[in-house]
C-alpha cells in the first residue's frame, strides 16, 4: 500500500470511529512504531487531525458535538475514558458532601459510582435521568433543580438558576462541549450558561470533567475562563502541551487512570489476566524472573509484597515458593479478579486496593521481599518519589527489592509505545544511577535484550 493510501484510510477510520491509536496503525497496516507515529505528525502537519498521548483524534469544526454528547444518558455504550473519568470524580466525593452533577452520561457515570460507594451524600443535578438513579437510595438526598426542560430531560431556565443561588456545594461536577487553555469552557448551548455560571459561584471546588476530544478545542459560545476551574479531570488521550498550560494556570489535572477499564475489558473478553493474548508467555517471564530470585539471593519464605499486582497472578507465584505475600494495585477490578483467582486455593494471599504511591501505604508493615509488578516504569515525577520512598519505609532490613522494568537500549532512542498507558522508560544504566541515588545497591541483575527495547530485572537492597 503506498503512503497516501495509508494515510487516506487512517484519517476515514479517524473520521469514522473518533480516534485512531498508533498501535491500530501498526496491526491494520503491518507497520512499524515509529512509520505509525511519523504517519500521525505529517497528518497533523498537513492539518488534518490532531495527535495525542497514544494515537490521534480529528480535527473539529466550532459547532462540534462531543461523540459522548451524541450518546446523552447512554451508560451501556459509555466510553472507557468516560468510566476513568467518572471514577476519578467519586474518589473525590467524600462522606456527608453536598456535590452538584451536571446531565449527561458522565453525571450518570459519577451517580452509579456514588451509590456503590455507600457514602452518604446530597445530590442537586438538572438531569432527571441522573435523578431517577439515586432518589430510590437510603444513602442519597437528591434535589432536582426546576425550570424549563429539554427532551433528553436537563433542567435550565430562570427557576433552575434561583434555586442554585440560594445553596452552596463542596463540589460541583461539570461538563460542557470543549475546554481549551486560550478560549475557556465553551458550549454550543446558549441556554445552559447561565445555570452553569450559578453553580460555579456557589461551589467551593469547581472540577471539570472533560475527555480527551473536548480537551483543546473550543465550541460557539464561551461558558468562563478555564482558571475558573479548580481541577480538570481528562484521560490519557489528552494533550501533553494542553495539559501542561493548564497547571501552569494554577489548575490541577488529573489524568484518569486508564488500569481499571483494561482489567475490566481483558475480564470481559475472557482472557486470563494482563497481557491478553500474550498472558502465557508473560507468565512464563514471571516464572524465570522468580527461579532466578530465589535461587540467587533471596530466602525461599518470610513476606513479601507485589506493588502492582494486577490480577494477582505474579503473586500467586510468589506464594507458592513459600512466601507470605501482599498484594497492592490501584485497579479496584484487578484486585476483585485477583482475589477470587485465590478463592479455591491453598494458601492466603492479601489483596488491596490501593494507589502504591500513597503515603501511608501499608503503614506498620515490613517485607521481607518487595516485587515491582512491572509498575515503576508507569510512574512520573513525585509518584515515582513516593513510590521509592514507600519501598524503603517497608523493606525490612537485610531484604530484597526487585526492580521489572522496560528499558531503552540506547540513549535517545524513541520512547517505545506498547500499550495507552504511558511508561518512563530509560536506559539501564540511567536506571541504576537513579537506584543508587535513592540508596539502593545492586546485588545481581539480568537483562533480555529485544530488538528495539529491553526488559530489565534487578535485585538491591538498601545501602
Amino acid at each position: 500500500m503506498l503512503v497516501e493510501e495509508r494515510h487516506r484510510e487512517i484519517l476515514a477510520i479517524i473520521n469514522r470511529e473518533g480516534s485512531i491509536k498508533a498501535r491500530d496503525i501498526e496491526e491494520k497496516f503491518e507497520v512499524g512504531f515509529d512509520t505509525a507515529r511519523r504517519d500521525l505528525r505529517i497528518l497533523e502537519e498537513k492539518g488534518l487531525l490532531k495527535r495525542t498521548h497514544g494515537g490521534a483524534i480529528p480535527l473539529v469544526q466550532v459547532g462540534y458535538v462531543p461523540l459522548e454528547g451524541s450518546r446523552l444518558n447512554d451508560v451501556q455504550h459509555a466510553r472507557a475514558a468516560d468510566k476513568a473519568i467518572a471514577r476519578e470524580a467519586v474518589e473525590r466525593i467524600k462522606e456527608g458532601d453536598v456535590v452538584y452533577l451536571s446531565g449527561g452520561t458522565l453525571g450518570l457515570l459519577i451517580a452509579e459510582g456514588v451509590l456503590k460507594s455507600g457514602r452518604h451524600v446530597t445530590v442537586v443535578t438538572n438531569a432527571i435521568a441522573t435523578s431517577e438513579v439515586l432518589r430510590t437510595s437510603p444513602e442519597v438526598d437528591v434535589f432536582i433543580l426546576g425550570g424549563s426542560s429539554s427532551r433528553e430531560g436537563i433542567t435550565s431556565g430562570y427557576f433552575a438558576e434561583e434555586m442554585v443561588r440560594s445553596m452552596r456545594f463542596d463540589s460541583a461536577f461539570i461538563s460542557s462541549a470543549a475546554v481549551s487553555s486560550e478560549f475557556g469552557v465553551s458550549t454550543q448551548a446558549p441556554e445552559a450558561i447561565a445555570l452553569m455560571k450559578e453553580v460555579m459561584r456557589s461551589s467551593r471546588k469547581v472540577i471539570g470533567l472533560f475527555p480527551f476530544d473536548r480537551v483543546g478545542g473550543a465550541s460557539t459560545i464561551k461558558v468562563c475562563d478555564s482558571v475558573a476551574l479548580d481541577y480538570l479531570i481528562t484521560d490519557w488521550d489528552a494533550t501533553l502541551e494542553e495539559i501542561k498550560i493548564f497547571e501552569e494556570q494554577g489548575i490541577q489535572v488529573i489524568v484518569a487512570d486508564p488500569h481499571d477499564t483494561m482489567y475490566q475489558e481483558l475480564r470481559q473478553k475472557g482472557h486470563k489476566g494482563w497481557g491478553g493474548q500474550k498472558y502465557e508467555q508473560r507468565m512464563d517471564g514471571w516464572q524465570h524472573k522468580f527461579n532466578w530470585l530465589v535461587e540467587t539471593v533471596a530466602p525461599c519464605s518470610g513476606r513479601a509484597l507485589e506493588m502492582g499486582c494486577g490480577a494477582g497472578d505474579a503473586s500467586v507465584m510468589l506464594a507458592e515458593k513459600g512466601f507470605e505475600v501482599t498484594g497492592v494495585d490501584i485497579s479496584p477490578a484487578a484486585i476483585e479478579w485477583a482475589k477470587d483467582k485465590v478463592r479455591q486455593l491453598p494458601f492466603k494471599i492479601e489483596f488491596i486496593a490501593k494507589n502504591v504511591c500513597d503515603t501511608n501505604l501499608l503503614a506498620g508493615s515490613k517485607f521481607d521481599v518487595i516485587v515491582d509488578g512491572c509498575c515503576l516504569h508507569c510512574l512520573f515525577g513525585k509518584d515515582r518519589d513516593r513510590f521509592y520512598e514507600n519501598v524503603k519505609r517497608l523493606l525490612s532490613e537485610g531484604g530484597y527489592f526487585m526492580v521489572n522494568s522496560v528499558i531503552l537500549n540506547h540513549e535517545g532512542d524513541e520512547m517505545p509505545r506498547v500499550s495507552s498507558i504511558e511508561r518512563c522508560f530509560m536506559t539501564e544504566s540511567a536506571l541504576e544511577a537513579e537506584l543508587y541515588e535513592r540508596g539502593f545497591k545492586k546485588i545481581q541483575s539480568e537483562t533480555r535484550k529485544g530488538e528495539k527495547n529491553s526488559h530489565f530485572t534487578g535485585v538491591f537492597q538498601l545501602v
